[in-house]
């Protein structure tokens, strides 16, 4: 052998790069020079194996490093350069495996030299050479980027060398077996174009027929594997030829190999997925399709269905035991298997199956797959079933068996199979469709675990696409992986790749069309129906991205609804439409602890209501949104938390108010405003069953600041009153409703002056409940309130607003509680009643302050007299009665109801109105303080000289009479300052002669008293405290006396003594006068030389009729009698205040007197200075003219007014020096009493500084 030319650089070469355009160069020429090289003189079989394996070597290099696509390659362009070469030597040498090796010899040398060493070497050489040549021609015919590089005709004629080759029964060359599998490879791994093969497909399926009728198993699979591989590749040119070839596959399915088994099911899918791909319908006209089908129907009934009904099928035996977990594993592809066999079976019998028992085997194998405990065995169910819908969609729409197949087809719709069958009827123009595919929805929704594909479609149906869906948007139904070998060669690990489903929301998008607006309203009720069902499951799973399309279906809806009044000419809504609109809360937000999902429920209701205001106006859905809103409120959410809250209000308001007339800025807004406010409380007031809870969140939200209005006021007052009553009804604790208060108000009263109307409502709320005590807290607020409001800053409207609620309270609380109720509202009565300020105009007062003071003495009439409540409210009693302006009527209810409880009683009281008691009746000639009972010592040591029956006695008028007759007067004499008081010792009170001109009307006197006076009721009440009224006692043993002089007047004190002054009592006598007095007996001759004085016991103080006169004791009775005729009382009427000042002076004088002032007083009997008894103030009466008009007095007084003031000038200067000359006399006067004088001093001076200032004012005045 002579070694080749280029053989010493093959070295060389093989050490360069794959990219070099010289990679394949060395094969190649080696390759070149044999065809030159007949004799293999130079190139021997050997070069030429190395030089295919070489070069078989590099090509499979350049392929691995370089991509499918890249077919420009530098190696590869070299290729194309020698591919005659190529084409030329791989010819020749793959007939080798045709040729003897052996030359003939005859019989003669052979049996005489035998066989030769050499020759058994190039045999072999020979047979490994056609395989070398073989191997290429495969990598060549597989890939695109080689055979490219050649023309058709020398692939056609290397495919025709391959295709005699394997046409002969044996080769000679040895491994022949190799041999043939090495050709048979060529054909399962080629990749030829349809040009290069069609000329020959008779003869390559003629190959095929003869290795499935091979009696070795791996000639079996291997004509199988190029079967499966020629249907799959090219289907159109080998499926017609190829049919009769199925009833062989079918056969090696109930092989005892499992390698032929699955080899097998390539085949039977290949079948299947040719006839796909051709798209040949089923039809007796179509014979492929038709031949197919009743080849598998055949076979099918011998091994699913089952001839003999004792005996499982062989076939279906083996499909349910490939589903066995015990043989499964990630290396099994058993339940792959029976899946690829079960779906090609279906797609090979066609619409025949749906009539055929073999359906119902294949749907048990179908969910045995789908109950599987594997989840990744599971995926394979719904690629399967997916073949029904394929079969379905062969069916006309109106063929008969087209509902049996959709109600097969209904019984799995998960995973996308839904989608599938309505994207399937959506194409079918058949009668009903519509209705059709709602049937199908409803099963969806009935199917839980198809519920949310049935969600996605319905509103795809409704128009959530968005995008109107082309002819051209068709997806393949059937799964191709099942039908091309992925899934059949996948083991169960990588299993989850190739089951991929069509059914999600992208895909769905795309293939399901949009109902037209005529369709939505023919089927609008069962439409409306599915997305009721919709929302619900959407209120109940997290679904975020299918919010927006559950919206844009109920627009769809509603517009649908607009449309069809507008054909019909009726209103929109439709009354089936605003009935739902209506119920959109009951429907969908159902009851739930979870406060992220009533969030949840609240946006969406709101998303909801917003579409509808967007397609109708508001007078149109102003009643549905009064149903809508009460719906709201009655479904209790939790307003407590914060989140709820902020949702709910803007929910409430989008309901409650018209968007149009709505406050800008609102919108969304966590903020409510007083409109909402008040829609939502008129609901909420028309509810039974209210959750006390949210009620007091709700009530919460507005108070007090933007609580404005009156009806909000109101609406806020009756749902409060509710949850108390609530809060009662359930027994809870006194600490609940308290906390309940705390929970509104504080003890800050700034606010609630800032909003007094607000907190009216508050308080009401509290104390307005029946049968009921108010809570002590909230009495004691409102009473501190009360006391607040008493200003002339603040409305007399609302003061009068509580002041009726507190007339509410006192007639509505219980007998047992009225005293404590009284006693913690009493500051604030007596503040109003007694009107300090002259705030309250009479006509108010008498509506509505006076009226309370009456029902509360009146229930009061119905208790025991006891010492509790008199020591408690006593103050409140006497209130009405201090009234700057004084009422005749508060001091006859006053005197009805002491007469009718207290009076008599033995009970002891409080100093203080036991002396103003004794005041009233020297006022009003009355006995209320007869028989009192004081609690403090000196009261009780002082005995009474007249019989307190005396008061009783008949004939005479009652003390109101009298204050009743003169209360005009009282008026008149206030304005020109002239108040005396000199009451007789010795006549009873005379009723005026003039009394019946009209001084006893009530009403009417009432309010002319006032009005006829053109000083204010303020300016009386100075003036008349103004007045000076000093008291002297000089008591003998056991009998204290009380003289009274006029206001002009000032009685002569020991030094250290306190005189008051300006009327201005106080409530207890200092403790510094007391010792100063010492008891002093009184002679004849003094009682004689006083005989000018008026005497007055305390005993006539206290009685309102005639008494004894004072000369029984000292025996100058008459002379006083006779000398001082004292004018009626009507000639000056002095306050209640006054007389209890005048009493409390008589308590302080009640010791025994000094012996100085005794004495000074005999000295200064029948001084001239004491002319002041005489002054026309005491003997009015005697110069007064009467007449039955009361002018009179006022003239007469004034008349005497400058005499009086002459005679008592130089007599009060002197009881003044001598005042000053005891206290300067006295070196132990203690300090508590030089500070007392020191403030009497001042009070003196000011008194004087102010009765000058009114003394000249007025005579400036007089004309």
């Amino acid at each position: 052998m002579v070694p080749s030319s280029s053989s010493s650089s093959i070295e060389e070469e093989a050490g360069t790069s794959a990219q070099s355009a010289h990679y394949l160069l060395s094969p190649l020429e080696t390759l070149d020079e044999s065809l030159i090289d007949s004799h293999e003189e130079r190139i021997d079989l050997q070069d030429l194996i190395e030089a295919y394996n070489l070069l078989a070597t590099r090509i499979k290099d350049i392929l691995l490093k370089s991509s499918p696509s890249d077919q420009t390659a530098a190696p590869l362009t070299l290729l194309a350069e020698r591919s005659q070469v190529l084409i030329t030597a791989l010819r020749r040498d793959v007939m080798r495996v045709m040729v003897n090796p052996f030359t003939i010899i005859s019989k003669e040398n052979e049996k005489r030299e035998g066989m030769d060493l050499d020759k058994i070497h190039y045999a072999r050489n020979l047979a490994l050479l056609g395989q070398q040549a073989i191997r290429l021609t495969s990598e060549l015919f597989a890939f695109p980027q080689l055979y490219s590089k050649m023309t058709v005709d020398q692939l056609r004629l290397l495919l025709h060398d391959i295709l005699v080759i394997l046409s002969e029964p044996s080769l000679p060359t040895p491994h022949s077996r190799r041999t043939f599998a090495l050709l048979r490879w060529i054909l399962q791994v080629q990749k030829l174009p349809f040009n290069v093969l069609s000329p020959h497909n008779s003869k390559i399926v003629a190959c095929v027929r003869r290795s499935l009728a091979g009696e070795k198993e791996q000639v079996n699979v291997d004509g199988l594997k190029i079967l499966a591989e020629l249907l799959r590749n090219n289907p159109k040119l080998f499926l017609g030829p190829a049919c009769d070839l199925l009833s062989d596959a079918l056969k090696f399915l109930i092989a005892k190999s499992a390698n032929l088994r699955s080899v097998a099911a390539h085949a039977v899918s290949a079948f299947a997925y040719a006839k796909v791909l051709q798209g040949l319908p089923y039809s007796h006209r179509q014979k492929v399709s038709y031949e197919l089908s009743r080849t598998v129907r055949k076979f099918s009934i011998q091994y699913i269905e089952g001839e003999d009904p004792t005996q499982t099928p062989f076939l279906l035996n083996i499909l349910q035991s490939s589903l066995k977990d015990s043989q499964l594993s990630f290396q099994s592809n058993d339940p792959q298997w029976a899946a690829v066999v079960i779906a090609s079976f279906i797609v090979l019998i066609d619409v025949p199956l749906f009539n055929s028992t073999t359906l119902l085997k294949m749907k048990e194998i179908l969910w045995q797959i789908s109950d599987q405990p594997s989840a990744t065995v599971r995926l394979l169910h719904t690629p399967v079933w997916k073949c029904f819908v394929w079969a379905f969609a062969r069916i006309p729409a109106d063929d008969e068996i087209s509902r049996k197949v959709q109600t097969v087809i209904s019984q799995d719709l998960r995973n996308g199979t839904g989608a599938l069958l309505l994207h399937v009827m959506m194409n079918l123009n058949g009668k009903e469709m519509v209705t059709r595919i709602l049937e199908v929805l409803t099963w969806m929704f009935d199917d839980k675990s198809s519920r949310q594909d049935g969600v996605v479609l319905l509103c795809h149906l409704l128009g959530s696409s968005g995008t109107p869906r082309s002819n051209a948007d068709i997806i393949p139904i059937l799964h191709e992986q099942l039908f091309d070998g992925k899934i059949l060669d996948a083991h169960l690990a990588d299993l989850m790749k190739h089951t991929a489903t069509t059914g999600d929301p992208t895909v769905v998008r795309r293939i399901i069309r949009e109902l037209s607006i005529q369709e939505t309203i023919d089927h609008w009720e069962r439409l409306h129906e599915l997305w009721t069902d919709s929302v619900k499951y959407l209120m109940k799973n997290s679904m975020p991205d299918i919010q927006k399309p559950i919206c844009t279906a109920w627009k769809k809806l509603l517009r649908a609804d607009l449309e069809s009044c507008q054909k019909q000419d009726q209103a929109a809504p439709s009354p089936k439409v605003a009935i739902i609109l209506g119920r959109l809360c009951d429907e969908f937000a159902y009851k739930t602890s979870d406060a992220h999902m009533e969030v949840k429920q609240i946006q969406f209701l709101r998303m909801l209501w917003h579409v509808a205001q967007r397609l109708f106006s508001w007078s149109q859905l102003k009643e549905t949104s009064n149903m809508l809103l009460t719906a709201i409120v009655r479904r209790d959410f939790q307003i407590g938390d914060m989140t709820v809250q902020a949702e709910w209000l803007k929910l409430s308001r989008i309901v409650a108010v018209d968007p149009a007339s709505g406050e800008k800025g609102l919108a969304d807004s966590s903020a409510f405003d007083s409109q909402t406010w008040v829609a939502v409380a008129r609901i909420w007031t028309s509810i039974d069953d209210v959750p006390g809870d949210n009620l007091v969140t709700f009530l919460k939200l507005i108070f007090p600041e933007r609580l404005a209005t009156d009806e909000a006021i109101k609406l806020w007052g009756t749902l409060l009153r509710r949850i108390i009553a609530d809060f009662r009804a359930q027994a809870l604790t006194p600490e609940s409703c308290i906390a309940l208060w705390k929970t509104f108000a504080t003890n800050d009263l700034t606010l609630a002056l800032a909003f007094p109307k607000q907190f009216h409502a508050l308080l009401s709320a509290f104390v307005m409940t029946s049968n009921t005590e108010p809570p002590e807290p909230v009495l004691l607020f409102l009473s501190n309130l009360l006391c607040s409001l008493y200003s002339p800053d603040h409305s007399l409207v609302i003061s009068m607003q509580y002041i009726d609620t507190i007339r509410a309270i006192i007639l509505s609380v219980s007998d047992t509680q009225l005293v404590s109720c009284i006693s913690s509202l009493c500051n604030s009565l007596r503040c109003w009643m007694e009107d300090k300020s002259t705030i309250v105009p009479n006509t108010v007062y008498f509506q509505s302050i006076f009226p309370l003071y009456e029902d509360i003495l009146r229930r009061l009439r119905q208790e025991k007299p006891n010492e509790r409540t008199i020591g408690l409210l006593w103050k409140l009693f006497i209130s009405p009665i201090e009234r700057p302006v004084p009422s005749k009527d508060a001091i006859k209810a006053f005197e009805a109801f002491w007469l009718a409880t207290y009076h008599g009683q033995n009970i002891l009281f409080e100093p203080e109105l036991v002396r103003y008691l004794k005041g009233l009746d020297m006022a009003l000639g009355v006995g209320l303080a007869a028989g009192l009972t004081q609690s403090d010592d000196s009261q009780r040591t002082n005995d009474s000289l007249v019989p307190e029956s005396s008061c009783l006695e008949p004939g005479h008028p009652t003390g109101s009479q009298i204050l009743e007759r003169h209360f005009d007067s009282f008026a008149q004499g206030d304005k020109n300052d002239n108040l005396e008081i000199v009451p007789s010792s010795s006549s009873p009170m005379h009723e005026p002669e003039h009394a019946s001109t009209g001084l006893l009307s009530d009403d009417k006197d009432r309010d002319d008293g006032v009005k006829s006076d053109p000083v204010s009721p303020r300016e009386s009440k100075r003036k008349r405290r103004k007045k000076v009224e000093e008291i002297v006692e000089e008591t003998p043993p056991a009998i204290s006396f009380v003289r009274v002089s006029s206001p002009e007047t000032h009685v002569r004190r020991h030094s250290g003594t306190k005189s008051p002054m300006n009327g201005k009592g106080k409530d207890k006598a200092p403790a510094a006068l007391e010792h100063l007095q010492t008891p002093v007996k009184r002679g004849p001759k003094a009682n004689g030389g006083n005989a000018s004085r008026s005497w007055i016991r305390e005993s006539q103080l206290m009685t309102p009729g005639p008494s004894s006169p004072p000369s029984s004791h000292h025996g100058h009775g008459d002379q006083l009698e006779e000398e001082e005729e004292y004018g009626s009382w009507e000639n000056a009427v002095v306050s209640p205040r006054s007389f209890a000042q005048i009493s409390k002076e008589i308590d302080v004088d009640m010791g025994l007197p000094d012996v100085k002032m005794v004495e000074r007083d005999r000295l200064d009997a029948h001084d001239d200075n004491d002319s002041i008894l005489n002054s026309p103030s005491i003997h009015a009466a005697k110069r007064r003219k009467l007449s039955s008009i009361t002018v009179g007095t006022t003239n007469v007084r004034a008349s005497g007014r400058d005499r009086r003031r002459d005679r008592t000038t130089s007599s009060r200067i002197l009881q003044l020096q001598q005042a000053l000359e005891a206290f300067q006399d006295d070196k132990e006067t203690p300090l508590e009493d030089l500070v007392k004088a020191s403030k009497l001093v001042q009070e003196f001076g000011l008194t004087i500084s102010e009765k000058l200032s009114v003394r000249t004012h007025t005579d400036r005045n007089i004309p």
